[in-house]
């Protein structure tokens, strides 16, 4: 920008500085939560659930959009790439996961919208759900719903 604007470049901490602080306003105004996400998310952390969210995006931006919608101070860790150190690409992510909260995979439930993400938390031994409102060949997945909206009275109907 200052390139095309024929001024100097600040120095490269103060660009970083800028970058996470315009990322962490952006995504705090951003509101698209899927219709009954919010309210899922309230419930579940009612009801005592230990809720974390594992995404491919960074930290930063999972606690600004959950800031947006009111339900950060539900979860207790936001898992970007940056917090353990791997891509969300393999089982290593979640490995690395577990590992950070201190849980068991078969402790954990994981809920993903990529059925990859679902196979790999499975393959560590996690109980996963697929979100997804499009059928899906066979994933191995142990469950599907279509929303988020939905877990609540999944998990009611597990205990």
């Amino acid at each position: 920008m200052c390139e095309l604007l024929g001024l100097p470049a600040p120095p490269e901490e103060e660009c970083l500085d800028l970058a996470y602080r315009a990322l962490g306003w952006i995504t705090r105004h951003i509101h698209a939560a899927l219709p009954g996400a919010v309210e899922a998310i309230r419930l579940l952390h009612r009801q005592g659930y230990a809720l974390h969210a594992a995404s491919g995006a960074c930290s930063l931006e999972l606690a600004g959009s959950f800031e947006g919608l009111g339900v950060r101070s539900c979860f207790g860790r936001l898992y970007g790439a940056d917090l353990i150190n791997t891509f969300k690409e393999g089982p290593e992510y979640y490995a690395r996961l577990f590992a950070d909260v201190g849980v068991q995979p078969a402790e954990a439930l994981v809920v993903d919208d990529s059925a990859d993400a679902t196979r790999w938390a499975a393959r560590l031994g996690a109980r996963t759900v697929l979100l997804s409102s499009s059928p899906h060949p066979q994933t191995g997945v142990t469950s599907h719903l279509e929303s988020l909206a939905e877990l609540p009275a999944f998990l009611r109907q597990r205990r």
